[in-house]
């Protein structure tokens, strides 16, 4: 059985194959960092930066993305990474997409996270292969 750093690692991975498939340049934004107590191993504590997993630059938009895998991922609005974008701002012209990997899916589900000039937040789901690629 694998863990959830493994599973996490897996889709995270798989999203930067198929961010770079659609001719995205693709960068981790996750940091590693060590906790150190006296008498005790050292503790590893990962952080993401911005509230994303990925950063996905093209000649035309910047991404901050967003992972999440499994079976979890079919339907719902992931309050959390809505959470954690709303903790940053971002320019305008940026985005931030949370990409969902349903169990034995060929296709990611995008939903892109949007913030209004009110401060409220609207979501927008997106279908990858249709949509995307229109517009790639």
């Amino acid at each position: 059985m694998t863990s959830n750093a493994q599973r996490g690692s897996y889709y995270k991975a798989r999203t930067k194959r198929w961010l770079e498939a659609r001719g995205y340049q693709v960068a981790h934004l996750e940091t590693m960092r060590f906790l150190f107590r006296q008498g005790q191993p050292p503790m590893p504590v990962k952080r993401d930066q911005f509230g994303a997993d990925l950063l996905a630059v093209s000649a035309r938009s910047v991404i901050f993305v967003q992972v999440k895998g499994g079976d979890t991922c079919r339907t719902g609005h992931f309050p959390e990474a809505r959470r954690k974008f709303a903790q940053y701002t971002f320019p305008p012209w940026t985005r931030q997409w949370v990409i969902a990997w349903p169990a034995r899916s060929r296709a990611p589900r995008i939903v892109e996270m949007k913030r209004l000039t009110d401060g409220e937040t609207q979501q927008e789901n997106r279908e990858a292969e249709g949509r995307e690629e229109a517009t790639a």
